[in-house]
């Protein structure tokens, strides 16, 4: 699963020896009720919203990264069996490609976590965007920070919001938001109806967290003559999970240690840990000829898996096509060592 810097180490010593060896609608209208015992559960009206980034892929931002971004958004909210909902919709104006925003109120706090709807991908130093599975996933957690009056709407709400990308366009990149009430929500928009919100659940997706040492072996290849020595490395790093509200989806960035920086995204549905990724062009050895290796990694965790997860076995291939084309398996043991 953690593979990335053990593949990048494999191919390099291939090339050396030469061997490929929240909520109160004001008219709700059909049994939602206004929180009387919920302070903050209340999300509605015209708000304007400014975002900014802090870093991406832990580093400063730059370009258009560097730009902070400002939209309005119509928000409307409910409660409807003790769960307070808010659903924030774009004006026309703001553009950009989220249509939808649903936010669920708890401890005191509006968040959402959401799989953003999929965009192109093109690896570095290619031109055609890749075919592989989406692994993505945005957070927002917003906390009121003043109202108009007692129990209206919050006059602003802040916090911090994320967005995570896997595959071969991996990419980390974290900051703050600020909705500023503008006004009410505009006159003639329908009352909201009911949200389904799921259940919270703890699932193996977000028990994948803490500190890991991960011990890999290379365990086939071909052709034979793609390597010399199977070697075995070992590693560490810690795993972050964000997961849907029910856990049945989420992603896990896994950060190497600092003394030896580098990320990892993996995916999780079905009960399955997945990576895909495109690795950066090389060139086979002894000639001019060059090649693009993929990389596949998959775990899957029995149901019995405790939360976190004490240990995880991973199968991974590394495969590449053309002049020189070859395929490295590895197998990979995770074992948990602390928070």
């Amino acid at each position: 699963m953690r593979l990335r810097q053990v593949v990048t180490s494999c191919l390099a010593a291939v090339v050396v020896t030469g061997i490929l060896g929240s909520c109160g609608s004001s008219d709700p209208g059909d049994g939602a009720t206004t929180p009387t015992g919920s302070a903050g559960a209340v999300f509605e009206g015209t708000y304007s919203m400014f975002r900014t980034t802090a870093s991406v892929n832990r580093e400063p931002p730059s370009g258009a990264d560097a730009d902070p971004v400002t939209s309005t958004w119509v928000v409307q909210s409910r409660c409807d069996d003790g769960t307070c909902v808010a659903v924030a919709r774009p004006d026309t104006s703001s553009g950009g490609d989220v249509d939808r925003m649903e936010f669920v109120f708890g401890n005191g706090s509006w968040s959402r976590v959401d799989v953003p709807p999929k965009r192109s991908c093109v690896p570095t130093g290619t031109t055609a965007p890749v075919d592989e599975p989406w692994v993505a996933m945005d957070s927002t957690t917003v906390m009121p920070r003043s109202a108009s009056t007692a129990g209206a709407a919050p006059a602003t709400l802040s916090g911090t919001t994320s967005s995570v990308q896997g595959g071969s366009c991996p990419r980390v990149s974290e900051g703050t938001v600020t909705f500023t009430r503008k006004g009410d929500v505009p006159a003639g928009t329908a009352a909201l109806e009911k949200v389904s919100v799921p259940e919270a659940a703890t699932t193996a997706g977000n028990g994948f967290r803490g500190s890991y040492r991960q011990r890999t072996t290379v365990v086939s290849w071909d052709p034979p003559s793609l390597i010399s020595r199977p070697t075995t490395q070992t590693t560490e790093f810690t795993a972050t999970p964000t997961c849907t509200r029910d856990g049945s989806r989420c992603v896990v960035v896994m950060l190497d240690r600092p003394s030896r920086p580098g990320q990892t995204i993996v995916g999780y549905s079905d009960g399955v840990f997945r990576q895909t990724e495109t690795l950066p062009e090389r060139q086979c050895p002894g000639r001019g000829d060059r090649y693009r290796p993929t990389l596949t990694s998959q775990t899957t965790v029995g149901g019995d898996a405790s939360n976190p997860i004490q240990t995880l076995d991973n199968e991974s291939a590394l495969a590449w096509s053309g002049a020189c084309a070859g395929t490295v398996r590895f197998r990979a043991e995770l074992t948990r060592t602390g928070d």
